[in-house]
């Protein structure tokens, strides 16, 4: 994966594109983790099996994850089972609530992607166009 590690994740697109690099030989039980530096370029990639749902995810398991990647911030991806159907509101609020309580632990989480069959969606945007938040990815 050495030319994963030399791309800069200037927004969801590069990270979409990031995660299909690294799936290219199966399916994802988990999240997968981007660790990104200050100028936002990868620093380690990162699968977390325990986790399906951003629900269930822990802040201190994103502090490790940041600290164990050397990421000033992080982006994560969802592979979901099934149709190929949006994300929900819910999901942009739990990504939201998560990104909050990441923020109170000084860990950056930038997005999340969600990718479907040959699409994804960004988390952080879809809170946005729901009025969620005003700008959590910033």
């Amino acid at each position: 994966m050495g030319s994963i590690v030399e791309e800069r994740i200037m927004g969801p697109g590069d990270a979409a594109r990031v995660f299909r690099r690294c799936i290219q030989r199966g399916e994802v039980d988990g999240l997968l983790v981007l660790g990104l530096d200050g100028a936002r370029a990868v620093t380690g990639i990162a699968l977390n099996p325990t986790h399906r749902a951003l629900a269930t995810v822990k802040v201190w398991e994103l502090v490790d994850l940041a600290a164990e990647l050397d990421a000033c911030s992080l982006v994560l991806a969802r592979f979901p089972r099934g149709g190929k159907r949006a994300p929900s509101v819910y999901e942009a609020h739990a990504f939201i609530d998560l990104a909050e309580r990441a923020a109170r632990a000084h860990v950056l989480l930038l997005d999340c992607i969600v990718m479907r069959a040959h699409q994804w969606w960004s988390l952080a945007e879809r809170a946005r166009a729901a009025g969620t938040v005003a700008d959590a990815a910033k």
